[in-house]
């Protein structure tokens, strides 16, 4: 079973630098393909990673040189979703724009090779390093699936955690107890015990 988590993270100056990069290229790549699939009628998203790979490899786009490529994949992931589901009919309207300076900005990403992980009070994310966050829940032994890392208009950064959560089955107890019902006494039970 899955469970979401969202901690407040307190990265420094160069840290923020790199968030912020990461946002507008995710909102870059996610309008630039939106704009595309629109235009040219084409939906299908193996077409648009090989464009986005493209661009990255022969464009001087400074934005998308400082960006990590698998993130501005799984933005392509995203909007693939979105429109899947207009599609299907899920949802009424066709996906839109990003708008820059919106309440809530935020990029994704997907743990894989411990590229996220918590250690003490730390949460450590690979472009980013280590970062001091805030937080009540010890979730340090549960595996992380991804994470989406927001930053609001008040400059408050956060991270929302997708972690594994694992219970531990409950031992089955095969004891009968017999109950009678009375009126001095509500409930009496064959264990002797008694509610009134």
């Amino acid at each position: 079973m899955y469970l979401g988590l969202k901690i407040r993270i307190y990265p420094n100056s160069v840290q923020k630098k790199i968030i912020d990069e990461h946002i507008e290229g995710a909102r870059y790549v996610y309008n630039y393909f939106l704009k595309y699939a629109k235009d040219n009628k084409i939906y299908d998203d193996t077409i648009w990673k090989k464009k986005l790979y493209t661009m990255m490899k022969n464009d001087n786009n400074d934005l998308l040189n400082n960006c990590d490529y698998f993130l501005l994949l799984t933005q392509l992931d995203v909007l693939k979703t979105s429109y899947d589901r207009f599609f299907r009919g899920t949802i009424k309207n066709e996906p839109y724009f990003k708008k820059k300076g919106a309440l809530v900005s935020a990029f994704k990403i997907h743990n894989k090779n411990d590229s996220i992980k918590i250690e003490d009070n730390k949460i450590y994310i690979k472009m980013l390093g280590y970062m001091k966050f805030r937080n009540k829940k010890d979730i340090s032994k549960n595996k992380i699936y991804s994470a989406i890392v927001k930053k609001t208009l008040d400059d408050i950064y956060e991270v929302s955690i997708l972690y594994e959560n694992t219970i531990a089955p409950i031992e089955k107890a095969y004891q009968k107890v017999g109950i009678d019902l009375g009126v001095r006494k509500f409930i009496t039970t064959s264990d002797s015990n008694y509610y009134l």
